[in-house]
């Protein structure tokens, strides 16, 4: 079965599969017309909008990712099955998400300022998660293993999802009720997909019923996070902070204020090293199947 994938991503030999490399900015090989199946990591959607118009016989897509929302807005044919990865990125976004909430419990961040103007302060402000609330919303396979991580290091962990209930040790709540753990909140994880129901969901609302101390650390999407009001809460010192691993657009344009804000910490989708996400132990449709319903 021939395969397309990107030229620039390197996948392992698979019995069976005969990888066709594609690149955006070189003609398409014969054997593009011959594939039923695309791997889809770094091409852009004009270009994938090009595979489509020559893969005649194209019967299905595996993104190398959890969400989907950005190859359901291509319109996908009816007959081409659109896989996911939802377990894929776990340990990687894990291990991210844990390293932002350390760096602000321990003030790395200001150790950082302090060694570029080489300057001593002692005792340095050093905070903790143990005995911290830490709020995921979005309580998924990721926010999961998130809070299993926590809850070892002696957090106290509150998930947010669409059904109520227990999850182990860790409470679940419904968004009807997550107002209600806002004023508790230490640190405000955010893993939540894109869709119309979660676009701006953190707002000026969300963000005046969080304590002044507490942090939002954004490592789901985006578009979840309304950039003006959280630049304002940042600003009029409403929260304490802003981890975000994703922003919209990206890349975070060099003039945007979050660059000059210190309470503010952008990184370009740090959670996802191209090597490890394009899947050295990634097979084919390891993922889950997208229902035609959904598209």
């Amino acid at each position: 079965m021939k395969v397309m994938v990107s030229g620039h991503v390197e996948l392992p030999d698979l019995q069976g599969i005969e990888w066709v490399k594609v690149f955006p900015d070189q003609d398409l090989p014969v054997a593009v017309t011959e594939a039923e199946g695309l791997v889809l990591w770094t091409l852009s959607r004009d270009f994938v909008r090009r595979l489509l118009e020559n893969a005649h016989s194209l019967k299905w897509i595996q993104t190398l990712t959890a969400g989907v929302d950005h190859v359901l807005a291509m319109n996908l044919p009816e007959h081409i099955t659109l896989y996911r990865a939802p377990n894929l990125h776990e340990e990687l976004v894990t291990e991210h998400t844990l390293a932002l909430l350390l760096g602000i419990a321990r003030r790395l961040h200001v150790l950082r300022d302090q060694q570029r103007e080489h300057r001593w302060t002692h005792p340095h402000p050093f905070g903790s998660i143990h005995s911290r609330h830490v709020v995921i919303w979005g309580y998924g396979n990721i926010g999961r293993a998130v809070g299993n991580v926590l809850k070892v290091m002696g957090a106290h962990v509150t998930g947010v999802r669409t059904q109520r209930g227990t999850d182990g040790a860790v409470p679940i709540i419904t968004p009807a009720e997550f107002e209600r753990v806002l004023p508790e909140t230490d640190y405000l994880v955010m893993i939540l997909p894109s869709t119309p129901e979660t676009r701006h969901v953190l707002n000026r609302e969300v963000l005046e019923l969080l304590p002044p101390h507490a942090w939002v650390v954004n490592v789901g999407r985006g578009d979840a996070v309304n950039q003006n009001d959280l630049l304002v809460a940042l600003q009029q010192d409403h929260i304490a902070g802003a981890a975000l691993d994703v922003t919209t657009p990206e890349p975070l344009p060099a003039d945007h204020p979050f660059w000059e804000s210190a309470q503010c910490d952008p990184d370009p989708s740090c959670g996802l090293p191209e090597r490890q996400a394009a899947g050295q132990d990634a097979g084919i449709h390891a993922g889950q199947s997208v229902p035609a319903g959904c598209r």
